[in-house]
């Protein structure tokens, strides 16, 4: 009897050191998946989009690329706009070469593209919005969303669309001078809210450069999560269980 015991506990002995083996083995991370193809962008926002990936990045008149698995075959697709809208020249005074930093979304049955203007060293610039019914475009210039000057202690570069648990749509913004700004945004038009004026600060050292990218807080509430943003679904859901929303 007490060799069949001993044996019992020496099996349960066993099963459960082969278990938490399992366990530390499916705690072991994951090797990094190579990427390959048209895969060399600078600033990139993604968007999922019937089950494959695609990247808008900054240079010329914004790239699109595609994949399918996230690694192998990242493709070319088009650029947004075959030349720079001549309009961003009359607001900062010059016409860029590239456009910078789009941030995509997906709200109101339709594609929301957010893209900047402007010129190293100068915080003239605007903030530019596009929208598409198809992720491949064709893509409409919708014009200015908002634009900073030389008065400014802001730069409108770098635009970012969140929205709050209430459902209010946010576009922060800035990069260099004081630091990163908010505005609200209409969204029925993808533009700035007319009821709310106020330009809200988010960070600010005088003097100092900030990179939007780089902040984690809107007004106490928001953190920027980084998840591909899916057009299945309308950006304004939010995660239920983390209480952020899912950009």
């Amino acid at each position: 009897m007490r060799n069949a015991f001993l044996s019992a506990r020496r099996k349960a002995a066993i099963l459960v050191i082969a278990a938490l083996l399992c366990g530390l083995n499916i705690l072991q991370p994951r090797s990094a998946r190579a990427v390959s193809g048209d895969n060399a962008v600078h600033d990139p926002s993604m968007i999922a989009v019937d089950n494959c990936y695609y990247v808008f990045s900054t240079g010329g008149t914004i790239s699109i690329r595609k994949s399918c698995d996230l690694s192998s075959g990242w493709a070319y697709v088009r650029n947004v706009f075959d030349v720079v809208p001549a309009w961003i020249q009359d607001v900062i005074g010059s016409l860029p070469t590239d456009l910078w930093a789009p941030d995509i979304n997906f709200f109101n049955g339709q594609f929301y593209l957010y893209y900047a203007g402007s010129t190293f060293g100068s915080n003239r610039s605007v903030i530019g919005l596009a929208t598409a019914t198809s992720i491949s475009g064709p893509w409409t210039d919708q014009g200015e969303a908002l634009h900073s000057v030389r008065s400014d202690n802001f730069n409108a570069i770098d635009p970012n669309l969140a929205w709050d648990a209430d459902g209010h749509a946010w576009l922060s913004f800035g990069s260099f001078w004081d630091g990163i700004k908010m505005r609200e945004i209409d969204p029925s038009t993808g533009k700035l809210l007319a009821s709310d004026t106020t330009l809200y600060s988010l960070a600010s050292r005088e003097r100092h450069r900030h990179d939007e990218r780089r902040r984690n807080r809107i007004t106490g509430k928001l953190r920027r999560v980084y998840r591909p943003r899916r057009s299945g679904r309308d950006d304004r859901r939010h995660d239920e269980s983390a209480g952020l929303p899912l950009l």
